[in-house]
């Protein structure tokens, strides 16, 4: 999903739905999983002279967004933390939610990151809370090398390993 970043093709706020499994629907295979595909739908350019002249003297600012309000380093990142606790509780994170969250996802993702009892695993917790909170020690850019191979380190081949240990256990 990361080498899609800043490309149309992947949305700042991207869910599970985003991505299409294109095996069997009677049964998962590993071939099909490890080919994940991006669903994105393909939508027209808005006209460049609709607002020329119109806005003549004004200068652009950057709004705050909700992320940077609520705290939030990478969207991308933090998308990922999402779709791994749904992947964890096998659930979409909005019917995770309770009152507490007031229909938030960052804060129903919070919530859901402390869970003590977490289906996977303190590791897949673990895991998850890092990419939640971009917590690799080397800024939030995705274009930061060093953000790329803590990622590929600390969440691929972390998840990697995981796998590898469940299919020795023939799960």
């Amino acid at each position: 999903m990361l080498q899609f970043n800043d490309t149309p093709w992947l949305r700042r706020q991207w869910r599970l739905t985003d991505l299409k499994y294109l095996g069997s629907s009677n049964s998962y295979s590993m071939a099909a999983l490890k080919t994940m595909h991006l669903n994105s739908q393909i939508s027209p350019t808005s006209d460049p002279n609709a607002t020329e002249g119109q806005m003549d003297g004004i200068q652009h600012t950057d709004a705050v967004t909700d992320e940077v309000r609520q705290g939030v380093d990478n969207t991308t990142l933090f998308s990922l933390g999402i779709a791994m606790l749904e992947i964890a509780y096998w659930t979409p994170i909005e019917q995770k939610m309770t009152a507490m969250d007031e229909n938030n996802c960052v804060l129903a993702a919070r919530r859901l990151m402390c869970d003590r009892g977490a289906p996977l695993g303190p590791e897949y917790q673990r895991i998850a809370a890092k990419c939640l909170r971009c917590d690799f020690g080397f800024g939030p850019s995705l274009n930061s090398n060093g953000l790329q191979s803590a990622i590929y380190n600390d969440v691929v081949l972390q998840l990697d390993g995981m796998i590898k240990r469940l299919e020795n256990l023939h799960v």
